[in-house]
């Protein structure tokens, strides 16, 4: 089983700007959101981890994850699986995702995660 969290990157060695995915994300980079700079993991519960995460995490439910996908969807919606090759090209004009598509995938994306 896994909980599902938001988190940052950290600072990473290199220039100014330079980040990386903190040690304790193990499978994440999911459902970027660019206002607060902020992704979505999976990592082991607690009771099946050896290590620490961080205690201020935000943790999700399935209803918290399909919203934060929707809210990211309406901004910046997200492709349609019905584009093919030809129209993905034209990104802006590429057919889109409704909001029923987007949350069956959104649900697919938790129910695969949470139960391995």
């Amino acid at each position: 089983m896994r909980d599902c969290f938001e988190y940052k990157n950290h600072r990473g060695e290199g220039p100014i700007g330079t980040t990386v995915t903190p040690a304790w994300v193990e499978n994440g980079g999911f459902l970027y959101d660019s206002d607060s700079k902020t992704y979505v993991c999976f990592s082991s519960t607690e009771s099946n981890r050896q290590h620490h995460i961080p205690d201020n995490l935000v943790k999700l439910d399935k209803a918290g994850f399909v919203a934060r996908g929707l809210e990211i969807h309406a901004k910046s919606p997200f492709v349609s699986p019905s584009a093919t090759l030809e129209n993905i090209g034209d990104l802006p004009n590429a057919p889109k995702m409704t909001t029923a598509e987007a949350t069956a995938v959104f649900e697919a994306m938790w129910n695969e995660n949470i139960a391995d």
